[in-house]
């Protein structure tokens, strides 16, 4: 029998972004080392390839190309106007997939937070974009879209445009807007996205710690954009260094010193191509050998990205129609909408596993955690610790062995009477997502479970 091709969208959720023609020649000046004016006749030059670039002309008149600079959400209400479509309940029904279920979005999404410099309006602050969404889902009952991560680590300038290469080494944002997200909102990553496609081995391992699943491989067999990028000036593997990473529709857990190659390392990497992008996309031809690879009887997990902050509801309806147009090509061809964690449970044969429990025991001056049932993703669940100041914290356990862990509450640490809340996040192997925090005012605790239902 034929196997089912598993398609996920996974938007990297960035909120409203203005461009701009400052910004856009900013980026042209960048990628093709030329001074021109920002006006709109320049525009419309390179788009009818009438400026000297050198052999570049090509590649810049598709950098400019109408659907990709002239469909900018630059605010919330441009985000609610794509979205009284996109997230529509009849729309998504338009798109059904081969056995009649409507179009399913994973929504990474980030906090832009930690910047000095916001030339691109983006929305700023702790959970704005989280929030924005969460409501939206439910406004809309897009009962199956799921909310994942995707960050974006800060450049040394702090330019909120600009990108880092690193978790490590300048700032540990990425830890307090989990610790925030997992108090404030009971709330904790099972699915990555890498920003900018970007991950090296201080990311590779950070994720391995936390997050089973991640949609990062942009690695590809004839990449001629690409191409003609480096050949413009662009370093190789400067962004999205998947050099030498399967091109094929699979799965693998990637190695610790290269996360582009398999190794020893638990979590799984798929491929996810880009959507109507200056490079890596997503094509008919890479649809039909997902199809040709569920015809021998596989499963398959594709998945592809674009951004919320340009419409999205015409290059969707364009690869939808290719996915179906392919698939008619393939008898007995089936393929199915899913989310992230769906799709990877589906493909890698996961067994239907509860969500795991955890125990928190507390006095004044330690914390002990234990696992009542189920198993923890990685060495220790993830701590969040909020202080009456209304500071957030990430720390490590101390590992007794044991599924068991202990946090001192100390002069090296924090002491017990400033804090004002604790919580708890982690994940199984199978993607169920267990979080927990207690009020220590109040004493009250509260529970959340996430993904149990997504099989």
């Amino acid at each position: 029998m034929p196997g089912t091709v598993y398609f996920v969208h996974a938007v990297d959720t960035e909120g409203p972004l203005y461009e701009g023609l400052e910004g856009l020649f900013s980026e042209i000046r960048e990628h093709f080392a030329i001074e021109l004016e920002p006006t709109r006749k320049n525009v419309q030059l390179l788009r009818e390839k009438k400026i000297n670039l050198n052999g570049n002309e090509d590649m810049a008149a598709y950098f400019v190309r109408p659907d990709r600079i002239d469909t900018y959400n630059e605010s919330w209400a441009d985000l609610d106007r794509m979205h009284d479509t996109f997230m529509d309940s009849q729309w998504r029904a338009s798109l059904a997939d081969s056995e009649g279920n409507p179009y399913i979005v994973s929504w990474f999404c980030m906090d832009h937070v930690g910047f000095n410099y916001n030339p691109r309006r983006r929305a700023m602050g702790y959970h704005e974009i989280y929030k924005y969404y969460a409501g939206k889902i439910k406004e809309y009952g897009a009962s199956s879209d799921r909310i994942y991560w995707h960050y974006h680590p800060a450049s040394f300038s702090g330019n909120a445009h600009r990108m880092g290469y690193n978790y490590s080494y300048s700032e540990n944002l990425h830890n307090e807007i989990i610790a925030r997200r997992v108090i404030d909102h009971l709330w904790f990553p099972v699915a990555n996205r890498p920003g900018g496609h970007i991950e090296s081995y201080d990311i590779n391992a950070w994720l391995e710690q936390w997050i089973p699943f991640d949609l990062a491989n942009q690695s590809i067999d004839l990449n001629p954009t690409l191409d003609a990028e480096e050949r413009a000036g662009r370093i190789p593997g400067r962004h999205g260094d998947w050099r030498g990473a399967t091109t094929e529709w699979d799965i693998y857990q990637p190695d610790l010193y290269d996360f582009r190659r398999p190794g020893s390392l638990r979590r799984w990497i798929s491929r996810c191509l880009n959507m109507n992008s200056r490079h890596s996309n997503m094509t008919k031809d890479e649809i039909r050998r997902a199809f040709a690879k569920a015809a021998d009887g596989e499963d398959v997990f594709v998945s592809y990205t674009n951004h919320d902050f340009r419409n999205m509801i015409q290059e969707t309806e364009e690869l939808c129609r290719d996915i179906q147009e392919v698939a008619s090509d393939f008898e007995g061809s089936n393929f199915r909408w899913a989310n992230a964690v769906q799709a990877f449970r589906r493909v890698l044969g996961l067994e239907h596993t509860p969500s795991p429990e955890l125990s928190i025991d507390i006095s004044e001056s330690k914390m002990q955690l234990s696992v009542q049932s189920g198993d923890v993703w990685g060495p220790q669940p993830f701590l969040a610790l909020k202080t009456l100041d209304g500071s957030y914290f990430h720390d490590n356990f101390i590992l007794d062995g044991g599924n068991q862990w202990t946090y001192p509450f100390d002069k090296n640490s924090i002491e017990f009477h400033a804090l004002e809340t604790i919580g708890i996040g982690t994940n199984d192997k199978v993607g169920n997502t267990f979080v927990k925090t207690v009020d220590l005012r109040s004493g009250k605790k509260t529970r959340q479970v996430w993904n149990d239902t997504d099989w």
